[in-house]
């Protein structure tokens, strides 16, 4: 998740262990313990050196997802319907 305040950015991101997400399907409520939310710092856009820091983190952040080796949805290298890094080949052509 993206935070923004006026010109100032940060980055959240955490983990769901299996059990907290077990636990919510069965209950329908989050469990008490298990998710760690994580942050990155706030980066000031009004400041040139933290924007391009900013900018460096983000675009890191996209090649990781682009890699495949998030597990992420559809940008899973191993899910079958991962068309980024799927050869497909189209007869006729």
């Amino acid at each position: 998740m993206v935070f923004s305040s006026h010109t100032r950015f940060q980055l959240y991101h955490c983990k769901f262990p299996p059990d907290y997400l077990i636990h919510l399907r069965d209950k329908g409520l989050a469990a008490d313990t298990g998710v760690t939310l994580n942050r990155t710092k706030m980066y000031d856009f009004a400041d040139v050196t933290q924007r391009g820091e900013w900018f460096d983190l983000f675009v890191a952040l996209l090649q990781y997802l682009k890699s495949g080796e998030a597990k992420v949805g559809y940008l899973n290298r191993s899910h079958p319907k991962n068309a980024l890094h799927r050869v497909t080949i189209y007869p006729g052509l």
